[in-house]
């Protein structure tokens, strides 16, 4: 189901060729009132429309084929800015070690002596004609995993960087949208073969500063067998330590309004000592097989931060009962969009935005 890889060596570019296979590079920035944004750039996201669809009928998709750019943005813990636009495969490119551009913006991810640094520039058009601009910047202590690692070929997970200063500025059509400096955490995917086919029914993700450093929970239930739980702790230097067979307590259950299923409250522990306590709080993506929470996380000392967590049913994927709902959330850059496409991208609430700073002589 998951393998952790070395999250100092660049992604193998050979995955851009895995018949539906994918590669995607991850972050998320946030302060401590839950403003800033979740940044995913890919190629071949499994959850674009019609990805999982052509693979479980035998005609897959290679990765280089979708590349898509995610960008959704926060203030005081509510989404203000959601797109997911995909492009023609002419517009990317695998840039340098581990580097994508897409159209007009570059995003680039580069570790050198034992630092993490990523810088995405963004310059994408709206679905209602305005442009989105601006710089993201990220830099702290690179991620380092122990020996003995679980490994499965087939898909390799590998944070890259936690409890990491960044900023975020973002303008629409030059007018500040919103500026952030805040923590941030970085990682990235890699497989071989479609979501579906790596045997989850149910993954639960997040990640919350503990003190100076970070925790991060990787909870899978298997279509067959025994779920698997890890917990990762990683300290200010990078150092992670991973620990398998977490204990995983969930109640409050609850249904989104798509149908996937989810629990209000998850308690992890340890050999039978409390690990994390998470508040499934501000529920800010609630879909057809994906949910994203800014979740409140208390540690064993009773401290309590704010993190990311998502769930995912790759079983319920770009099925055709939800296929073409979908497609009206995503921008195609060269192909036509559905009318319905600017009530589910963009902007959010249309919040009045401050006109542009004059500039004088």
């Amino acid at each position: 189901m998951l393998g952790l890889a070395d999250s100092q060596a660049p992604l193998d570019r050979t995955l851009l060729d895995a018949p539906g296979g994918f590669a995607w590079w991850y972050m998320d920035l946030l302060d401590e009132s839950g403003s800033g944004c979740v940044l995913i750039w890919s190629f071949g996201l499994p959850f674009l429309p019609g990805r999982e669809g052509a693979a479980r009928t035998g005609r897959p998709r290679t990765a280089r084929q979708d590349p898509s750019l995610n960008i959704a943005v926060y203030q005081g813990g509510r989404p203000i800015l959601y797109l997911l636009q995909q492009s023609d495969e002419s517009a990317a490119d695998w840039a340098g070690a581990e580097g994508m551009r897409i159209g007009r913006s570059t995003l680039e991810t580069s570790c050198a002596q034992g630092v993490r640094r990523l810088r995405a520039r963004l310059d994408v058009d709206l679905p209602d004609g305005r442009s989105l601009t601006g710089e993201l910047r990220l830099e702290g202590s690179a991620c380092v995993l122990p020996d003995g690692l679980p490994h499965d070929p087939r898909h390799q997970w590998s944070p890259l960087c936690t409890a990491a200063p960044g900023e975020l500025e973002l303008q629409v059509d030059g007018r500040p949208l919103i500026a952030v400096r805040g923590r941030g955490y970085h990682d990235r995917n890699g497989s071989t073969e479609p979501l579906h086919a790596l045997g989850i029914r149910h993954w639960l993700w997040g990640r919350a500063p503990v003190g100076n450093g970070e925790r991060i929970w990787y909870l899978l239930w298997p279509e067959r067998g025994e779920p698997v739980a890890y917990g990762l702790e990683v300290d200010p230097s990078g150092a992670v330590r991973l620990l398998d067979g977490l204990e995983v307590r969930r109640s409050g259950a609850r249904l989104g309004i798509f149908g996937m299923p989810w629990a209000r409250r998850v308690a992890l522990s340890h050999e039978g000592r409390p690990w994390l306590h998470i508040d499934h709080v501000d529920l800010v993506d609630n879909g057809f097989f994906y949910q994203r929470w800014l979740p409140r996380v208390t540690a064993p000392d009773g401290s309590v931060s704010r993190g990311v967590a998502e769930a995912v049913r790759p079983g319920r994927v770009d099925r055709a009962w939800n296929r073409w709902l979908v497609r009206m959330a995503v921008h195609q850059t060269h192909r036509p969009n559905s009318p319905f496409l600017p009530l589910f991208a963009g902007v959010r609430g249309r919040p009045a935005l401050p006109a542009p700073a004059e500039v004088t002589a």
